[in-house]
């Protein structure tokens, strides 16, 4: 009986191997990578030498496969990517059919980002096909900084979701420095190619490895500008302006048909500003930016002025106050008091006044101060000067009528040497 229970088994083990299709069981690739080259140079599967490469480059790869005397393999795809780095670094090629005894070349591409950290890496190649084995190669690769490499590492709006033409939107960039040495005077264009629109901001420094961001740069939308999406190009020129990196950015704009659903706003708002760019010398009284409002509704409305833009370099007062009731059609004036800190940096600082109606911004006003030294540091400076001047003249002057006082005493003494003398040859 035993005998017979193990006959029925086998039985059936055969009967089920029998009915399992012939291709399920995995065959041999029969593919060998001859060769793989990395931007033109061969490179070999587990060297002791390695190939170097720099960060922030694509890297060509040709990758070189030969089929034995007896393959024939369908959906054959092949895969290169590199372990081991923070970002994903890979490509593949799409499936392909290969015959007997024929060699195909195929080419891969492979992005290396600014970060990658500068280390050694293994670059894996698999050759593979749904119904056959797999083959990988490995290959070591050392990753270096390059000398000069900076990223736009993002850039920021605001307003940051959309904005109403014939206003302000301010834009900052943050770069990093990603190469070997350190960047100076790095020139940073923001600019609206659609609206004609360009503003350009300078960085000093900045350091290997470091980041830093731009100043606010302001990009005036024009009021006749359309409803739509706009792009923003940001243009970063480093080493000497030899090289360049840029990134794009999309924003929202809302015309006229809008911006007036999109604040319950009927009617228009104008707003004539005076001097919109003016000298301001540090620790003194400061001057003012006069502005006109005007109410075009048919209806009273409240606005209230904020300057921002200005935290941190100087005072600002809004006179006689930055709340205004203006009736249909009247029109007020408002004046922006702005004095620099003696601590202030020299040089341009934009800012802008907020127009609002409830919570609501109707416009934003761009102006500009250009901080100088303050005059009474320049006078104290001139009169410093003048002192030490006065000083060694005094002191040449003391010193000339000592030399007179002594050369005068000289010439008595020696005088009444001879007087004494004569008196005496007399008395003889």
């Amino acid at each position: 009986m035993k005998i017979q229970a193990f006959g029925i088994i086998a039985l059936l083990l055969l009967a089920v191997i029998a009915a399992v299709p012939a291709n399920a069981a995995l065959s041999p690739l029969g593919i060998t990578v001859n060769d793989v080259k990395v931007d033109g140079n061969s490179i070999t599967a587990n060297q002791t030498v390695k190939t170097n490469f720099e960060r922030d480059s694509e890297l060509e790869l040709k990758i070189s496969l030969q089929t034995d005397s007896s393959s024939t393999v369908e959906d054959v795809v092949v895969q290169a990517f590199i372990t081991g780095a923070k970002d994903s670094i890979s490509d593949e090629t799409n499936a392909f059919d290969v015959q007997a005894n024929t060699i195909y070349t195929k080419t891969l591409s492979l992005t290396v980002p600014e970060r990658t950290t500068d280390r050694e890496y293994q670059l894996r190649v698999i050759v593979s096909s749904p119904n056959s084995d797999t083959i990988s190669y490995v290959y070591p690769l050392m990753v270096s900084a390059v000398d000069n490499s900076v990223a736009i590492k993002d850039v920021t709006f605001s307003p940051n979701d959309k904005v109403i033409a014939g206003r302000a939107m301010t834009a900052v960039a943050r770069l990093k420095n990603y190469g070997q040495k350190d960047e100076t005077d790095v020139k940073v264009v923001f600019s609206i190619p659609e609206l004609g629109i360009q503003e350009t901001d300078y960085v000093d420094t900045i350091d290997e490895d470091d980041t830093v961001s731009t100043e606010e740069v302001l990009l005036r939308i024009p009021a006749s500008t359309k409803s739509g999406e706009y792009t923003v190009k940001v243009d970063v020129y480093f080493n000497d302006y030899d090289d360049k990196t840029s990134a794009t950015y999309v924003i929202n704009v809302a015309g006229d048909d809008q911006a007036a659903s999109a604040t319950g706003l009927s009617g228009k708002t104008t707003i004539a500003v005076g001097l919109q760019t003016q000298s301001v010398a540090k620790g003194e009284n400061g001057v003012i930016y006069p502005l006109s409002l005007t109410n075009g509704a048919s209806s009273a409305k409240t606005y209230t002025l904020t300057v921002s833009g200005a935290d941190g370099w100087a005072v600002t007062k809004v006179s006689p106050s930055n709340v205004l009731i203006l009736n249909a059609g009247e029109t007020k004036q408002a004046y922006v008091y702005v004095a620099a800190n003696e601590n202030a940096a020299t040089g341009e600082h934009v800012f802008s006044v907020d127009i609002r109606v409830g919570n609501d911004v109707v416009q934003q006003v761009p102006l500009k101060a250009d901080v100088l030294e303050s005059a009474n540091n320049s006078a104290w400076a001139g009169v410093k000067k003048a002192l030490s001047v006065g000083v060694i003249l005094l002191v040449v002057l003391i010193i000339a009528l000592g030399a007179v006082v002594i050369y005068q005493r000289k010439f008595k003494s020696a005088d009444e040497t001879k007087e004494d003398e004569q008196i005496a040859q007399t008395y003889y």
